[in-house]
């Protein structure tokens, strides 16, 4: 590869600028042809909006709010999922009743990526909340922001107990 006597790699130092900069002509092309700022924004307002992220954004809220949202769903799903995967792999483990019961349907679903899940679960059950769940439509606790597909986690979570349950067998009597 040619270098300078710097000993830049030039053919790497323009990809590093060529690519961005094609990628932010086209995107600025498409922002004209499709005109629909609300669907796909130009750049300057999207970098306007990283400026200032406590500027309301098309009535939606400030970009750090939502962002805050967001975590606090995807701590809480994640938290629920842990929780409930982690105890039903232990009493999977330990209560041979419940794995004979349980475990053809776990191994059949298995091969399953567990991203698969999520498209399935925003399918079935949409932008519902936990509390709408049991017919509440707005509890005004933290429970509104946490959507039942995130609840899907728990597979991904419960799958992971393998090697947990294999020690807690080896080290309980019976």
């Amino acid at each position: 590869m040619p270098k300078t006597e710097s000993g830049r790699d030039w053919p790497r130092l323009l990809g590093w600028t060529v690519v961005p900069a094609a990628v932010l002509i086209t995107w600025h092309v498409s922002v004209r042809l499709i005109d629909q700022p609300w669907l796909f924004p130009p750049v300057t307002a999207v970098l306007e909006q990283f400026l200032h992220p406590l500027r309301d954004h098309y009535g939606l809220g400030s970009l750090l709010h939502n962002t805050l949202i967001s975590l606090v769903r995807v701590a809480l799903g994640f938290t629920l999922a842990a929780c409930v995967g982690v105890t039903l792999g232990l009493l999977l483990g330990c209560v041979r009743t419940l794995r004979g019961l349980f475990e053809p349907m776990v191994e059949i679903l298995r091969p399953l990526c567990p991203i698969a899940w999520l498209p399935f679960a925003i399918a079935v059950f949409k932008l519902e909340t936990l509390p709408q769940l049991f017919g509440v439509a707005y509890s005004r606790t933290i429970l509104d922001h946490v959507q039942l597909g995130m609840v899907f986690i728990l597979f991904c979570v419960k799958q992971s107990r393998g090697p947990g349950e294999d020690a807690l067998r080896k080290t309980l009597p019976g």
